[in-house]
């Protein structure tokens, strides 16, 4: 059976994740363990330790993967969220922090300060940004390791055989990644020591953020399009579905 690669409206419009753009290591908290391999909630680490700064700035509960911190009526959606049909949600395991004083309304995000401890390994998903495309490969910064943010990046390259399941012979790479695309990839090969060879031959593969020629944000459309947030134009990618999706 085949599966349809159609994201829906409401997930094209709907959907806004809190991205940094051009991403640092340091920038890695906008991402989440769920979105890289899916997450599980443990009910001990809903704790709570609420306390405001004079700054005005509260920290609360630890937060995980997917779970509902508000609505975007209450909030501001900060770094470590992202929105679903109107409902803010934590994209990563760490504390809840929010800022009272920011208007027109409080800021809320998630801060974890986790970076990984070991280098990529084969098997693992990583978060990577397209730094060169050429028709044969596109080379990467490998960012964060099973949604844990790197120290300093590593390098990385998808062969263009590598990139889709289907159409391995006719595949566009340059209708597939741009510049500064951040990815979803798996690790298929150490290579040649210097630079990890990854894959996003696989639905839930493939670009997690992008910015249109336009200057708008991509939102996903299908498997193969995505929608400037601006303009309204589509623009062709290998798109990674959600992992509720996929």
């Amino acid at each position: 059976m085949v599966k349809s690669c159609c994201f829906g409206a409401s997930m094209a419009t709907d959907i806004s994740l809190q991205f940094v753009y051009p991403l640092r290591p340091s920038a890695l908290s906008s991402f989440s363990q769920a979105q890289m391999k899916g997450c599980d909630k443990p009910d001990e680490l809903r704790t709570s330790s609420a306390g405001t700064t004079a700054t005005g700035i509260a920290d609360g509960n630890v937060r995980t993967p997917g779970e509902r911190l508000g609505s975007t009526a209450e909030y501001t959606p900060g770094s470590g969220t992202y929105v679903l049909k109107g409902v803010v949600y934590s994209s990563l395991v760490g504390l809840e922090q929010v800022d009272s004083k920011a208007s027109p309304l409080p800021v809320i995000s998630v801060i974890s300060g986790k970076t990984a401890s070991s280098p990529p390994a084969v098997g693992c998903f990583v978060l990577a940004q397209v730094t060169k495309i050429s028709q044969k490969r596109v080379d990467c910064n490998i960012l964060a390791v099973d949604g844990l943010s790197l120290a300093e990046p590593f390098r990385g390259f998808i062969r263009s055989q590598d990139i889709r399941e289907t159409e391995v012979d006719t595949v566009d790479v340059l209708e597939c990644y741009s510049l500064g695309d951040v990815l979803r990839a798996k690790v298929i090969s150490l290579g040649d020591g210097r630079s990890y060879v990854l894959s996003t031959a696989s639905a839930e593969l493939g670009v997690l953020f992008s910015q249109g020629k336009d200057g708008g944000q991509l939102q996903p459309v299908t498997c193969k399009l995505m929608r400037c947030d601006v303009t309204g134009r589509l623009q062709r990618k290998k798109v990674a579905a959600p992992i509720f999706l996929s």
